[in-house]
C-alpha cells in the first residue's frame, strides 16, 4: 500500500510544485486512478477518490465558474484541496 500512496503523492506534489500543468495532472491522475488495480485501504481510497472528483471538476472556464461556482473548482481551490489530501495521505502513511 505504501507504493500506492507514494505514487499518488509524487504525482500530486509535481502539480503543487508546478512541475506539471493542470491538463497533465488531469490526464495522468484520472487515467491512473481509473486503471488502478493495486490493493489499498479504504481510507486511502476515499482520499484518492475525493481528489479524483476535485481534479475532474476543475476548470478555467469563467462562465462555468460564475454560473456553477458551487460545483466547479478553479485551479487555486484545487491546489488547496490537493494540499489537504496530501496531508491526509501523509497521516495515513505514518500509521
Amino acid at each position: 500500500m505504501n507504493d500506492v500512496l507514494r505514487d499518488y503523492e509524487s504525482l500530486l506534489e509535481q502539480f503543487i510544485n508546478d512541475a506539471i500543468t493542470l491538463d497533465e495532472l488531469r490526464k495522468l491522475y484520472l487515467t491512473r486512478f481509473k486503471k488502478e488495480a493495486r490493493p489499498m485501504d479504504e481510507p486511502v481510497y476515499e482520499v484518492l477518490q475525493a481528489l479524483f472528483g476535485d481534479i475532474d471538476l476543475c476548470t478555467a472556464a469563467p462562465e462555468l465558474l460564475s454560473k456553477h461556482a458551487d460545483y466547479y473548482l478553479d485551479e487555486e481551490t484545487l491546489r488547496q484541496q490537493i494540499r489537504q489530501g496530501l496531508k491526509r495521505l501523509s497521516e495515513l502513511l505514518q500509521r
